[in-house]
C-alpha cells in the first residue's frame, strides 16, 4: 500500500515531483478497471492513493516545479552541447516518455529525429509528428551513432547498449560526444557504457 501511495504522490518517480506520474497510474487503473482485474478492496486503496496524491500536489512543494525527466533531459543536453542548434536526436521506444522528451529538445532546437521501435508501425506513426525518419529495430546499432542525443525507453528486460556499442559509436563519430537519456525501467543501457579506456 505504502509504494503505492508513494508511486500515485510521484515520490518514487526519477525526478521526484513529476507529473506525468499520476496520468500513468491512473491510465494503468482504468485499463484494469476496464478488463474486470479491479475488485472492491484495490479500487479503495487506489481511489485513496489519487486523493492522497491531489493533496500532496496541492498542500507540499513537491509539484511547485513543473520538472519532469523531459525537462532535466534538456537541462542536462544544455550542458554537455552547450547549444541543442543543429543536434540529432535518436528515439529508441515510442512511448510517450520518449515523445515527451523529443518534444522538448526539438523546441529546443534539435534538427532531426529518428524512432526505433520493434513495431516498425509505431516508430513510423512517431517519426511522422516529428517529420522525422523511422529505422527498423534490428538497424539499432548501425544507425544510432548518428544522432547527438539518444532516448531510450523500452520494454527490453536487458541493456540494449553495452559500453562496445559505446565505443563503436564513439568510434564511428570521431570522439564526438553522444548523450544517452535512459528512462527505461530496467535500465536499456548498460551503466558500462559510461566507462571508457584510458
Amino acid at each position: 500500500m505504502r509504494h503505492v501511495f508513494r508511486v500515485a504522490s510521484s515520490l518514487d518517480s526519477m525526478v521526484v515531483g513529476e507529473p506525468q506520474i499520476l496520468g500513468q497510474v491512473k491510465e494503468a487503473y482504468a485499463t484494469a478497471r476496464a478488463v474486470g482485474a479491479v475488485r472492491a478492496q484495490l479500487d479503495q486503496l487506489v481511489t485513496r492513493a489519487f486523493a492522497v496524491a491531489k493533496r500532496v500536489r496541492t498542500e507540499t512543494a513537491v509539484g511547485s516545479s513543473s520538472v519532469s525527466i523531459a525537462s532535466v533531459a534538456v537541462d542536462l543536453a544544455k550542458k554537455i552541447f552547450g547549444n541543442l542548434a543543429g543536434k540529432q536526436v535518436f528515439l529508441v521506444g515510442a512511448g510517450k516518455m520518449s515523445e515527451l522528451a523529443a518534444r522538448h529538445l526539438m523546441a529546443h532546437g534539435c534538427s532531426s529525429i529518428f524512432v526505433a521501435n520493434r513495431t516498425y508501425d509505431r516508430a513510423v506513426s512517431l517519426a511522422y509528428k516529428f517529420k522525422g525518419q523511422a529505422i527498423h529495430f534490428e538497424d539499432l546499432h548501425n544507425t544510432c551513432d548518428r544522432a547527438d542525443i539518444v532516448i531510450t525507453s523500452t520494454g527490453a528486460p536487458h541493456a540494449i547498449f553495452r559500453r562496445e556499442h559505446g565505443e563503436l559509436f564513439l568510434s564511428r563519430r570521431k570522439n564526438r560526444p553522444m548523450f544517452f537519456i535512459d528512462i527505461a525501467v530496467p535500465r536499456d543501457v548498460d551503466p558500462a557504457m559510461n566507462k571508457r579506456p584510458a
